[in-house]
C-alpha cells in the first residue's frame, strides 16, 4: 500500500523539492486513495498532524473513522 503512495509521490519530485512538500504531497496522495481503498487513511495519518485542517483530507478521515466504528 505504501508502495503505491510512494510511486505516486516520486511523480511529484523536482529539483528544490523539500521534504516539507513531499510530506504534503504524501499525505494529499494517500488520503486521496481512501477512495479505494480505507486502509490508505492509516498511511496518510503519520502526516496529518504536521498540517494545517484540510477539510478534504478532514472528510476522509471522518469517513475512515465512521468506517470502522
Amino acid at each position: 500500500m505504501q508502495v503505491m503512495v510512494a510511486q505516486k509521490v516520486a511523480v511529484g519530485v523536482y529539483k528544490g523539492v523539500t521534504t516539507s512538500e513531499l510530506d504534503e504531497l504524501a499525505a494529499e496522495t494517500s488520503a486521496s486513495m481512501t477512495a479505494t481503498h480505507p486502509d490508505y487513511a492509516l498511511v496518510s495519518s503519520p502526516f496529518m498532524s504536521s498540517f494545517p485542517a484540510d477539510p478534504f483530507v478532514q472528510t476522509n478521515a471522518d469517513m475512515y473513522i465512521l468506517a470502522i466504528a
